[in-house]
């Protein structure tokens, strides 16, 4: 077996099950970026239908580990990063792999606040499509989700060159906004979610108050029935319990709140 502390000038980082007879498997790119085992006859083109694996700071080992087995064992060729500081980097988004994602995600949400973002009395809200005369405040298709996409590039990239809009934004969704339900996507949940992800990254507490308020006005979307309590669609004809509309999604942003402190 091969020892993981094994280092040449560009790999730092091998499956645990690597064996001797692997080298043979071996290849690289131009650049020495990836290392690619080639377990079947086939050719990864550099561009072209793939399935990509995610890992994190934590499991990546395991994920190769288990990459590696699952491959070999069916004769899948794949390739990954395999200098362990180059792997970290690209993990905190600090890679000039995330160069060209970047500038790509900068022209969407250009385009997107260009095209459909429209400012009003009320604040910032954004039409469902080209067209039309619906403003939406919601995560789904309008305001809460913008927040979430500029609240993750912030945090993805280590960028706050948006935070102007993110504070426009956030300043637009308010406690007198009385949505017809309680959903996640498209409804006061998504006013919640998005409120406690802006505190958690800006550390701010300006909005606890809001947020306490929103909670309270929970029971106003909900029937109880048996002794439990249910969230219903604005007919009140339909309970639901999945997390995109019903309760599993509340109940995951009380235990957000709760450990945020806010409840």
């Amino acid at each position: 077996m091969i020892n993981l502390n094994y280092q040449s000038s560009d790999t730092s980082l091998l499956p645990s099950d690597f064996q001797l007879e692997d080298y043979k498997k071996i290849a690289r790119d131009s650049k020495k970026r990836f290392l690619q085992f080639c377990f079947s006859n086939a050719e990864i083109p550099d561009q072209g239908f793939k399935i990509h694996i995610s890992a994190t700071q934590i499991n990546y080992q395991v994920i190769l580990d288990e990459v590696f087995d699952l491959c070999k064992s069916n004769l899948i060729d794949f390739k990954y990063i395999s200098n362990r500081e180059q792997l970290l980097d690209n993990l905190a988004g600090k890679d000039d792999l995330w160069a060209s994602e970047k500038i790509i995600i900068d022209s969407l949400i250009n385009y997107t606040q260009e095209k459909y973002m429209e400012s009003t009395i009320n604040g910032k809200f954004f039409r469902i499509t080209e067209y039309s005369t619906y403003l939406s405040p919601y995560f789904a298709d309008g305001t809460a989700g913008m927040i979430n996409i500029l609240l993750e590039y912030r945090e993805k990239f280590h960028d706050t060159k948006y935070d102007a809009s993110i504070l426009d934004l956030v300043n637009s969704i308010s406690q007198e906004h009385m949505p017809k339900n309680s959903s996640l996507y498209r409804g006061l949940g998504s006013f919640i979610y998005v409120l406690q992800k802006f505190k958690k990254i800006f550390k701010s507490s300006k909005r606890d108050n809001d947020i306490r308020e929103m909670f309270r006005n929970l029971p106003l979307y909900s029937i109880v029935s048996n002794g439990n309590r249910y969230m219903v669609d604005e007919s009140f004809r339909r309970i639901s319990l999945d997390f995109a509309d019903g309760n599993a999604g509340i109940i995951f942003l009380i235990e957000q709140a709760k450990q945020m402190g806010i409840l």
